[in-house]
């Protein structure tokens, strides 16, 4: 009985140490594996599929030549409407106390806009080209939490390639900008 034993102990050490590179490369694989299947699944890590999503985080850069802020309940809602025009770099930057998801409509717009969707660290979530002028049907959505939203003229985004990813300087912006024209409200 103890012969069988130390026979059967030599040779699960002969296989360990004639196979020890590879039980040491599948054992580091392993760990390698289930850490960075850890890291996905908490999107700690992520990897971009979406040709439209800019990966690198490109900060925009452009001289707007005026932005109006729409921060009370009353200014976001009228937003826009009623506008005959909008200079090639105005827009209206909505600004809401809270991240969440958004819906806009075209209502009473008679400009077609760029809505650009910003989460509460100036990242572009995402855009809606083109919204289509005086539609009170189509909404344009968020496709994630967002804190602001920025409306400029439809082609803007296109003409200063403006993708998902891109991050404003949003204090900048908001810092820069005009209030509501409150005559625009029946003020």
């Amino acid at each position: 009985m103890n012969l069988s034993i130390n026979k059967t102990i030599l040779k699960l050490k002969n296989f360990v140490n004639s196979n020890l590179y590879i039980i040491i490369f599948v054992t580091i694989t392993l760990v390698a594996a289930t850490v960075l299947g850890i890291l996905f699944s908490n999107n700690y890590l992520s990897i971009n599929i979406n040709p439209e999503i800019s990966s690198t985080g490109k900060i925009v850069k452009i001289n707007f030549e005026s932005i109006e802020l729409a921060n009370t309940e009353r200014e976001r809602q009228a937003g826009l409407m009623n506008r005959q025009d909008l200079c090639d770099t105005c827009g209206m930057l909505f600004v809401f106390e809270e991240s969440s998801y958004r819906s806009f409509w075209m209502e009473n717009t008679y400009l077609p806009l760029d809505i650009i969707f910003i989460d509460d660290s100036g990242k572009v979530i995402n855009i809606s080209y083109d919204a289509t002028p005086l539609d009170s049907e189509k909404r344009y959505k968020s496709d994630k939490p967002a804190k602001y939203v920025l409306e400029v003229n439809g082609g803007f985004s296109k003409k200063y390639d403006l993708k998902a990813g891109d991050i404003f300087k949003i204090q900048e912006l908001i810092d820069s900008a005009k209030p509501y024209q409150k005559d625009l409200l029946g003020v």
